[in-house]
């Protein structure tokens, strides 16, 4: 299969003392590729790499989740020395996992220790046990592809008058509160914000569809199901369940 997809380069292409850092015209798409036993394959040239890359950004954007795909990023990063891109991959990491994953996300920031600005290094190590809120505001130049918190300060986000080192709020918990107090529609936004976050969250699905389901929300069900195509959504029987809710309702 792998040789159906990409063409072998001949010898005079490529010898066993090219650099990886070469590049070809050949076109390699990472998606149409055996799964690789390693973590992280290596590549004749530069371009092949820079094409996983882009694969792996695209799959962590779908699937959240996907902790084979953090990790195979942040390697990759680490071998090639980007900096910046190792910094990103890290932030994402931490974002996902929460205060979960301890080993692997203490592994590999030792392993970036060299390659990052101490502020960077500090920001995340200080982090280590609670992990990274998606509104966290982040230092200043930070290219995550999960993070919706503004960059240019290490300062998390608070209420005025709240305390400054108190964690972020919990999403649900901030939407079941809006609901006692008869905002349902603000606590929609707010799930619907975390679900954007993350797809693959089975609770902010399960009340999210609830809330749709109750309030008549037809409209905003299909905007947001729509909207989240193509990603790795939690529990699909139970949207498809509230698909076919919406559509009996109106015949």
């Amino acid at each position: 299969m792998h040789e159906q997809i990409v063409r072998k380069l001949p010898d005079k292409d490529v010898t066993t003392g090219d650099s990886v850092y070469q590049t070809t015209d050949h076109v390699v798409e990472p998606s149409l590729l055996p799964q690789p036993s390693q973590l992280l394959p290596s590549f004749p040239v530069s371009d092949w790499s820079d094409a996983f890359s882009q694969y792996l950004i695209k799959r962590v954007r779908r699937n959240p989740r996907d902790l084979r795909a953090h990790v195979q990023r942040t390697l990759l990063y680490l071998s090639q020395r980007d900096s910046e891109a190792i910094y990103a991959a890290l932030i994402d990491l931490f974002l996902i996992l929460g205060n979960r994953g301890h080993e692997i996300r203490n592994n590999l920031l030792r392993q970036a220790r060299s390659l990052l600005p101490e502020e960077r290094y500090r920001f995340l190590k200080a982090r280590m046990k609670t992990g990274l809120d998606t509104k966290e505001r982040l230092p200043p130049n930070t290219f995550s592809s999960l993070s919706r918190g503004l960059s240019g300060t290490t300062n998390i986000v608070s209420r005025k008058g709240s305390d400054p080192n108190s964690s972020p709020v919990n999403p649900l918990d901030q939407a079941m509160e809006r609901y006692r107090q008869n905002d349902w529609l603000t606590a929609m936004i707010i799930l619907e914000n975390a679900l954007n976050d993350d797809p693959g969250d089975e609770t902010v699905c399960r009340e999210l569809l609830s809330l749709y389901k109750k309030h008549q929300a037809r409209d905003a069900f299909y905007k947001t199901f729509t909207g989240i195509f193509g990603r790795r959504l939690a529990l699909p029987e139970l949207w498809r369940d509230t698909e076919r809710f919406f559509l009996e309702s109106v015949q």
